[in-house]
């Protein structure tokens, strides 16, 4: 296999972990922003014990990182890899999402379509693994 060849293995591992709803919607929310689990309740309507199973799912699939901050522990997307993926699937979605990361300009669409745009962000997703 060729080293730019996407791992289709991993690939489908983690889009499994992101078929679960309840997943799908805490990476979602991330890409806004970090946020302290208590937050992450109240603003997703989720109770805790359910909370806490699905971002330990998302953390062994290194989707998600937390971090200590006094008694809280804050969650974020784990990187840029994730916050691509989880981007595209947003836009992929019709869900809208943050800014489009910016593209070097190697790879920027010559058409300047949004589309076009979309579908670059989407092949260096799957490019980057």
């Amino acid at each position: 296999m060729k080293s730019s060849a996407i791992n289709a293995v991993a690939a489908a591992a983690t889009l499994k972990v992101l078929g679960n709803e309840t997943r799908l919607q805490i990476v979602l929310r991330l890409l806004r922003g970090e946020l302290a689990v208590g937050n992450m309740e109240r603003e997703l309507g989720l109770r805790q014990p359910n909370l806490s199973q699905q971002l330990g799912e998302l953390r062994d699939a290194g989707l998600v990182v937390g971090r200590r901050e006094s008694k809280s522990v804050i969650y974020s997307l784990a990187g840029p890899t994730q916050e691509r993926l989880v981007t595209a699937l947003s836009y992929g979605f019709g869900l809208g999402g943050p800014a489009l990361p910016t593209l070097p300009a190697a790879a920027s669409p010559t058409a300047g379509s949004r589309q076009a745009h979309l579908g670059a962000v989407f092949a260096r997703v799957t490019a980057a693994g």
